[in-house]
């Protein structure tokens, strides 16, 4: 007779335990086929699930820092556009040229109802104060 090992072992989760090792007789014509290849087969699965899913977890973490690494370098280079700009302000570089729009062609004036009448109001038209008082 041979001794081989047995294996008790219970399924928690996504992991297998190991709960006692044991020895066993077994003949020596018999193959040595027993409870721990099957028990390594189930560790290997539960070894196999629980590495995918830190390996996905991770991988989520990682797209997360590099989205939060990308959006601090934006608004880095945000910052120091401004700050280039207000320093060229302040040099009087690069100062911005008046806004101006395109000059359309010139209306005709309006004679339309909607125009208003102006009050003339200048000097030679107004009566000297004496009159007024007077």
């Amino acid at each position: 007779m041979a001794t081989g090992l047995l294996l008790s072992y219970k399924l928690t989760g996504n992991r297998i335990n190991a709960l006692k090792v044991s020895t066993v007789n077994t003949r020596r014509d018999q193959p040595m086929m027993y409870v721990d290849s099957r028990y390594i087969n189930l560790a290997r699965k539960s070894e196999l699930l629980q590495h995918e899913h830190a390996m996905n977890q991770l991988r989520r973490q990682v797209a997360q820092l590099s989205k939060a690494v990308a959006w601090e370098l934006e608004q880095h280079h945000s910052h120091l556009m401004e700050l280039q700009q207000v320093e060229d302000t302040l040099t009087g570089k690069n100062q911005p040229a008046p806004a101006t729009q395109p000059n359309p062609e010139p209306a005709p004036p309006s004679t339309g109802r909607w125009t208003k009448q102006r009050n003339h109001n200048h000097r030679s038209f107004r009566k000297p104060v004496a009159e007024l008082v007077g």
